[in-house]
């Protein structure tokens, strides 16, 4: 009798910009239909954004003008500024709620600036929310908005309005999926 091992084969492909998963939970947990009601108005918020960076002329200026090399800390914040602004405006003239405006426009200047795209929200074991990194300063600015508590600061708000009570909520990474996308952005491509 001949015995055949078999041994799991685990391929990684990796591309030169990778997703990173950013995952919110609260204590007490809350409802699914009040998680759902949060991913809804990311998504909302994120469609309204994206109709403005392709249309607005305005935008496209503010956009093309962050991304110039040398430019100052203060022109970025100036930039970022006038987003907020333009988003704001945008976000209240579809009906979106003043607490969450007040949250959402400023984190979009901000990603925006920082060239992070926000690709996906979807409800799993807790709110998951996926995150274009193009490479490894990209993943570390969006770990900052995480260790910093920023991220923290623009969720919590909008969930417990949107929940209407108060809740704990913590923002975090998963180690070996920061990791692994750190991994995929910092390997040498293939040129083979």
């Amino acid at each position: 009798m001949h015995f055949h091992r078999f041994a799991l084969l685990h391929i990684y492909v990796c591309f030169e910009t990778e997703e990173m998963a950013v995952h919110v939970t609260m204590k007490p947990s809350m409802a699914v239909t009040d998680e759902q009601d949060f991913v809804s108005e990311l998504k909302r918020a994120k469609v309204i954004i994206d109709k403005l960076t392709e249309k607005s002329p305005d935008v496209s200026r503010l956009i093309i003008r962050g991304l110039q090399q040398n430019i100052s800390g203060y022109e970025i914040y100036e930039i970022q500024d006038d987003l907020r602004k333009k988003f704001e405006a945008a976000m209240y003239q579809e009906n979106i709620p003043a607490e969450i405006v007040l949250e959402f426009a400023p984190w979009h200047a901000y990603l925006i600036v920082n060239h992070i795209e926000m690709v996906l929200a979807k409800v799993g074991d807790s709110v998951v929310i996926y995150f274009l990194c193009e490479n490894v300063r990209v993943l570390c600015k969006l770990g900052q908005m995480i260790t910093s508590g920023f991220m923290h600061s623009v969720f919590a708000p909008a969930i417990e309005f949107l929940a209407r009570r108060p809740t704990t909520v913590d923002v975090y990474v998963r180690a070996n999926e920061f990791y692994f996308t750190l991994l995929c952005l910092s390997s040498p491509a293939d040129k083979g």
